[in-house]
């Protein structure tokens, strides 16, 4: 039997799930070039890579996930997403607390908040790790615990989790980027994100792991 992956990387969704489902519409639902490739295998399985802020808020908008992302089940779609600085922390660490030995967590069927460190194998072999965490540039203007979460940067405890040196990592998908990418931006909204402590902590990682590709949200 064959099998194929059509692999896709997302930006900040913002728990914006009516333009997610529309993406997954016209995209895969009803793209024609997802029709010609399931004529070619025997089994076809939609990925989708979030990069964070996802917009994982459940007190306010836990409903409307279940009801919007739960009817991509039948299409054989899968979304992992890592956390950005736009989703409640508190309740992703009582998810990882009652499941500490899973690196990817459902939330609803086929959609999968991917843990700091956590590794995803695709098919062709290429291996994914995921990275989430940033700064909010506008944390003095949310309120702690309700709309803001100290928890959203990269620290010592996360890297903690990361697999060891030498793990064979070709791709990375975070919220922020390493410092090393060296933006160069000119808008100064944009350029107040380069002060994030997270940015450092990534740069470790860029040179622990090598990637060949790092995908990277945030910057809009």
């Amino acid at each position: 039997m064959t099998v194929a992956q059509q692999i896709y990387v997302l930006g900040d969704i913002h728990g914006d799930w009516g333009s997610l489902n529309a993406f997954i519409n016209k995209n895969i639902r009803h793209s024609k070039q997802i029709a010609e490739l399931k004529a070619q295998y025997d089994e076809l399985e939609a990925v989708i890579l979030q990069v964070g802020d996802f917009g994982y808020w459940p007190h306010r908008n836990s409903i409307n996930i279940n009801n919007s992302v739960d009817g991509i089940k039948g299409n054989r779609v899968k979304i992992f997403w890592c956390d950005g600085n736009h989703e409640n922390h508190d309740v992703l660490d009582e998810l990882q607390a009652g499941q500490p030995d899973k690196p990817f967590i459902e939330i609803c069927p086929s959609v999968y908040f991917a843990t700091f460190g956590s590794m995803l194998t695709l098919i062709d072999g290429t291996t994914v790790m995921f990275c989430g965490g940033a700064d909010s540039i506008d944390k003095h203007f949310r309120i702690p615990r309700v709309s803001w979460w100290k928890q959203e940067v990269i620290d010592d405890a996360d890297m903690a989790k990361l697999p060891p040196q030498g793990t064979k990592v070709d791709w990375i998908v975070s919220h922020t980027c390493p410092k090393v990418f060296n933006l160069r931006l000119q808008d100064d909204f944009l350029a107040n994100k380069e002060t994030d402590p997270s940015k450092s902590y990534l740069d470790k990682i860029f040179k622990a792991f090598t990637p060949s590709r790092w995908w990277f949200g945030h910057y809009h």
